[in-house]
């Protein structure tokens, strides 16, 4: 008799969809939505870790994912508002 596998957290899965679906929504909705998506993927994978250190699941690896995937969409929007505010697009002339 084989002993069952830990399970894997879906609080953490969901971190990584949350974290995707952010990325594919930007070009789609617009920042605001990848902002919501990051932020919710974020507290979601912090969850998750907690949750997995304490009921010894499995899953820590796409908690992680999905942490890094919320603070890259973060990064990258920063680094655009941030051009934006150097240089400007005109859009009256």
């Amino acid at each position: 008799m084989t002993t069952p596998q830990p399970r894997i957290d879906q609080t953490a899965v969901a971190s990584t969809v949350m974290a995707v679906v952010g990325a594919v929504a930007w070009p789609l909705v617009g920042g605001w939505a990848a902002l919501l998506a990051a932020t919710v993927s974020l507290a979601l994978g912090f969850v998750a870790l907690s949750r997995i250190k304490r009921d010894g699941l499995t899953g820590r690896w796409v908690a992680i994912v999905g942490i890094g995937f919320g603070v890259m969409i973060y990064a990258i929007f920063m680094v655009v508002i941030a051009l934006d505010l150097i240089d400007p697009i005109e859009l009256h002339p």
